[in-house]
């Protein structure tokens, strides 16, 4: 190994110091460009926080008024129905039992007179008839 001068040491030295700031340069650049798109993707993701936030109220709006318009319905619905059934006339109340009928008139039967009675008498000749000539 040779010795170094001091020229040579302070060349040495100048150009790692150069190499150095070089780098911190690079450094610098990178970060700045790294901030600048954690800025651009912060304000994007602001933007869509922003619209997710105005979709909510939107559509929370939408159902408080849908939950409002259902629950008026039901109460709507069941003022009516309970409506029609104490509307309904009550049943009609039973016939009174229908009055005794008036007793009828007592038949009277008279006693009629008795017929004449007849006596048959039976002739003492037999009788033919007009098919049995033939026959005796």
């Amino acid at each position: 190994m040779t010795d170094m001068t001091r020229e040579e040491m302070k060349l040495y030295l100048d150009t790692a110091r150069a190499e150095a700031k070089a780098s911190a340069a690079k450094v610098d650049a990178s970060q700045a460009e790294l901030r600048a798109d954690l800025k651009a993707g912060m304000a994007a993701i602001s933007v869509d926080v922003a619209n997710l936030k105005s979709d909510f109220h939107t559509t929370f709006a939408t159902h408080t008024k849908w939950i409002a318009a259902m629950g008026f319905g039901v109460i709507a619905s069941a003022a009516a129905i309970s409506g029609i059934l104490k509307s309904t006339p009550p049943p009609p109340a039973p016939a009174p039992p229908p009055a005794p009928a008036p007793s009828p008139a007592p038949l009277i039967i008279f006693a009629q007179p008795s017929a004449p009675t007849l006596q048959a008498t039976l002739p003492s000749e037999a009788v033919h008839s007009p098919s049995s000539k033939g026959r005796k």
